[in-house]
């Protein structure tokens, strides 16, 4: 019995040293490394559809047709961004976008014409003469089918010896085919419209 009474006293006395009976609550996190980061250390996290600007923290609206990621935003797949890179414009149908650029060129078969790529038929050799609207003064040959740049003016009445020609489909269903003329005026060759000319002598 004295044996009992004198473990007891010696337990009491342990829990007296470690503050059991202080009425303090010991908190097992006293010597633990808090994860938790100060409030004025943190970042602001903006809501989905947002992302933080680093030079005032504020929580920017990311375009449409885009996703954020850190402090800046990317277009979704199919898109690219615009050139003052503001906005995600979509890339036309029968292109592809550039590997790590913001721009698109159009798939093997397609030509260029504006923001579109339309269907390119195949050159059609063939032995026939074209002759220019007499309705206007001169008429535009040009770089390419379908393009805008000129590189002669050929004269009302011209009649020009046709070396090929390709019909562009419209870009739209609303739009129509158009025919072009590959000719050779005054030392260089380029392409007339089928509405500049007005008869074909084969």
């Amino acid at each position: 019995m004295g044996k009992l009474l004198k473990f007891i006293i010696i337990l009491i006395a342990i829990l007296i040293a470690i503050g059991y009976f202080s009425g303090e609550e010991v908190s097992s996190s006293d010597n633990q490394t808090s994860s938790a980061v100060p409030i004025s250390e943190s970042k602001e996290q903006c809501e989905s559809g947002y992302y933080k600007n680093s030079s005032n923290a504020h929580c920017i609206k990311v375009p449409e047709n885009a996703l954020s990621v850190d402090e800046s935003w990317y277009c979704k797949s199919g898109y690219y961004k615009n050139k003052t890179k503001t906005t995600c414009l979509k890339v036309p149908e029968n292109a592809t976008k550039y590997s790590g650029a913001d721009a698109w060129y159009c798939n093997s078969g397609y030509l260029k014409s504006g923001e579109d790529c339309i269907k390119e038929f195949p050159e059609e050799t063939i032995k026939q003469f074209i002759t220019i609207d007499s309705s206007a003064n001169t008429a535009p040959m040009r770089s390419g089918p379908g393009s805008s740049q000129t590189l002669r003016r050929v004269p009302a009445k011209t009649k020009l010896k046709v070396i090929s020609k390709k019909i562009i489909k419209g870009a739209t269903k609303y739009m129509p085919d158009v025919t072009w003329f590959k000719v050779n005026y005054n030392g260089a060759t380029g392409w007339v419209s089928e509405f500049v000319t007005t008869s074909a002598t084969f």
